[in-house]
């Protein structure tokens, strides 16, 4: 086991999709996944009924973190107070990471920068 990592959207949809990089990479972690990429996954309206079932199945594989604590809100505010972070999700899934001392695997840009929580970026 390598540990406890939180996963961002962007990288479960890669998983979904038969990236057998992102597939790798994750294997041997514990992973994690805020409320937000759940609702994110969930909400595509291009889902079949299969699919969302499927979906379903693997989601209940990974730790949700889906309680919103006073502490989460008041990272993900300060995140996009500060510009830190552009879009509210965003900040929630960072302020999440960061409230468990989850590093965060991601592939997206915006998360480049980020100083407050340890990012692993994968291009």
């Amino acid at each position: 086991m390598n540990g406890r990592i939180l996963v961002d959207t962007n990288i479960l949809i890669e998983l979904l999709s038969g990236n057998e990089r992102i597939a790798a990479f994750i294997d041997g972690y514990e992973i994690g996944i805020s409320f937000i990429t759940e609702i994110e996954l969930m909400s595509n309206p291009q889902l079949s009924k299969s699919e969302l079932n499927t979906l379903k199945k693997l989601l209940n594989n990974f730790t949700k973190y889906d309680i919103l604590t006073e502490e989460i809100k008041m990272l993900a505010s300060m995140y996009r107070r500060n510009k830190i972070i552009r879009k509210t999700p965003d900040a929630i899934i960072l302020a999440t990471a960061g409230f468990y001392n989850l590093p965060l695997l991601t592939m997206d840009a915006d998360f480049q920068h980020i100083k407050e929580v340890d990012i692993i970026f994968i291009k």
